[in-house]
């Protein structure tokens, strides 16, 4: 594992890349209605999610998305669509062989088919294997010999809504494709490698991004060499727009910020790009959301025509030496993940859920702080907008009950998953043939969403303004110094407005105590120069100290303890983490009121 080659052309996909959409229906027969209308509307992929969640015995376990638990129900997911010339991506985890098995014995041909089995991935989410490490091997050796679909995947999207960075994501990528490597048998490592595929996300920073599918070709074309593999086999990458930075508040900035995502994804190489609809975070997405979601990829493609020309970024020195420079670095944490035993010695020992939670933390923080930037939620927010209800729950049923004794041959596996599905076998008959998550536990990675804990701050107010017919009222007292004043009134409105409070500003000469008297509000907020502070500060308190809380916008370092004893509750500053502060405010505000 020594160093890297810089990237030729022959590595890229041939244009153009698949439009891929997002099934959204439940019910087999509404999902193949809309993947029907997709097709038709120039989508040339589609994604369907149909997943076993929970305990998985004769009692218990649920099947989440789309709802197939039988070969019927799968044959009705794709009567009469059209394939020949269409791709299919099952995100259906660890019960993929299940599903492949249905689509072998349905005689379906599609262009190519995939599906997303990472059960390394499903360790990092769970704690536990999702076999034994015997039959996880046997099963991974039945699996690549499937050759008409791709299953050994490296699914990165877990690891990065846990927060991992764009090097962490492609070193979790690689190094999984050398686990599969090495848990296959030798002679099987060439199909492993044309079995093998990857999910990335797509994310806010858009060079980094371009690099990072960039890169991800070069670290896939080392990796073959160290084993002594086809180099000339491709990777195919399949990019999803992220949802982490996805919120419920001012929920169109989603399209825009979809939009970047999607073409740093079709710009840096991807073979298919997936576009999330702006509002599947707090609804079932519908006609409007997922038309524009697939419009942004046809607007990529035949109106921007960014994927006419095969790496397109070619030649740039800037994205050039960045994706020069995250490969390296990708490349030598997995060298240092292969040194501890590999990616699952890794995952048991926590040294990537540690470094994940290192970086998560890190990332969560920029956020709080406003160091990062979400556009109408911590920046700029809409503070009159009315936010929907954030109850979205995404759709599961349980597991059909066993009506029949199955036994599965896994020596097989296949051809006897086939023969059970044929003779009408649901999934809960067959399901522990390919799932047996271990007593074992490990840590677990814990995925977070920045713009939640601000829309959580939002909808908290909302429930307030409902519950006492009142909104709460922050006023900014300028004083003093009026340019200093006006810009620090300026900084509160932007804070408080990010959890809904109403803000107004009101210039107040505390010697007319009558016209100090009429200024309203639950909070009042002092903003002047730090220098006026001293003459301020105890004017201020004696006028308000008696009508709300206090607060002083700046950082008044050694004498905060002199203006906390005159009467200030808080202080106002940048750096802060603001999630906590209007926290702390709500907290003080709201248990003020009775709520009941």
């Amino acid at each position: 594992l020594s160093g890297l080659k810089r990237i030729s052309s022959n590595q890229f996909p041939n244009p153009p890349f698949l439009k891929t959409a997002l099934i959204t229906e439940n019910d087999p027969k509404a999902a193949n209605k809309q993947i029907k209308e997709f097709y038709d509307q120039g989508v040339t992929a589609c994604l369907i999610k149909s997943k076993i969640i929970g305990q998985t015995t004769p009692y218990g376990g649920h099947l989440t998305g789309t709802q197939i638990h039988s070969l019927e129900d799968f044959n009705e997911l794709l009567k009469g669509v059209k394939l020949e010339s269409k791709g299919l991506l099952f995100d259906t985890g660890v019960a993929s062989p299940l599903f492949a098995s249905m689509l072998l014995e349905s005689n379906l041909k599609p262009a190519g088919a995939k599906f997303v089995y990472d059960p390394y991935s499903y360790i990092a989410q769970h704690g536990r294997l999702p076999l034994s490490p015997d039959q996880l091997k046997h099963l991974a050796n039945q699996i690549v010999l499937q050759q008409n679909v791709q299953m050994l995947a490296a699914d990165c999207l877990p690891y990065h809504l846990s927060g991992a960075t764009i090097v962490q994501e492609l070193a979790i990528m690689i190094a999984t494709a050398s686990e599969y490597f090495n848990l296959v048998d030798e002679s099987n490592r060439n199909k492993a490698a044309k079995s093998f595929f990857t999910r990335l996300s797509t994310g806010p920073l858009y060079f980094p991004e371009i690099a990072k599918f960039r890169a991800a070709r070069i670290l896939w074309n080392n990796l073959l060499d160290a084993y002594e593999l086809d180099v000339n086999l491709p990777l195919f990458i399949h990019a999803e727009s992220t949802p982490q930075n996805k919120t419920v508040s001012d929920a169109y900035n989603n399209l825009l910020r979809s939009t970047t995502e999607a073409m740093s994804a079709v710009i840096g190489g991807a073979d298919s790009v997936l576009v999330l609809p702006h509002d599947i975070n707090f609804q079932k997405p519908d006609r409007f959301s997922n038309r524009i979601a697939r419009n942004i990829l046809h607007i990529s493609d035949s109106e921007a025509h960014i994927s006419k020309t095969t790496d397109p970024s070619s030649g740039s020195y800037y994205i050039e030496t960045l994706t020069h420079q995250i490969a390296t670095k990708a490349w030598d944490l997995f060298k240092e993940i292969e040194n501890r035993g590999g990616l699952l010695e890794s995952l048991k020992h926590n040294f990537i859920q540690s470094e994940i939670r290192t970086e998560g933390e890190q990332k969560m923080r920029a956020y709080a702080t406003r160091g990062r930037t979400l556009t109408g939620t911590n920046h700029y927010p809409n503070t009159g907008e009315e936010l929907p209800k954030d109850d979205y729950k995404e759709f599961s049923n349980p597991l059909s009950p066993q009506l029949k004794n199955v036994n599965i041959d896994t020596t097989e596996l296949y051809t006897s998953l086939s023969s059970a599905f044929k003779d009408g076998a649901s999934i809960s008959n067959v399901a522990d043939s390919i799932l047996d998550p271990q007593k074992v536990l490990y840590d677990t990675l814990t995925p977070f969403k920045p713009g939640q804990f601000f829309d959580n701050l939002r909808q908290r107010t909302n429930h307030y303004q409902k519950t006492t017919n009142k909104r709460p009222a922050v006023t900014a007292i300028i004083a003093g110094d009026k340019k200093w004043g006006k810009a620090r009134a300026n900084f509160v409105s932007n804070i408080f407005g990010c959890a809904g409070f109403k803000v107004s500003t009101s210039d107040v000469d505390f010697q007319d105590t009558e016209t100090a008297e009429q200024v309203s509000g639950e909070v009042f907020m002092l903003c002047s120069s730090d220098t006026d502070y001293g003459d301020l500060v105890p004017e201020f308190c004696k006028t308000f100290k008696d009508r709300g809380i206090l607060i002083l916008a700046g950082n008044p370092r050694e004498r905060a303890t002199e203006y906390s004893k005159q009467g200030i509750d808080h202080f106002m500053m940048q750096g802060m983490d603001i999630i906590q502060f209007l926290n702390t405010v709500q907290d003080q505000l709201f248990n003020s009121e009775s709520l009941s």
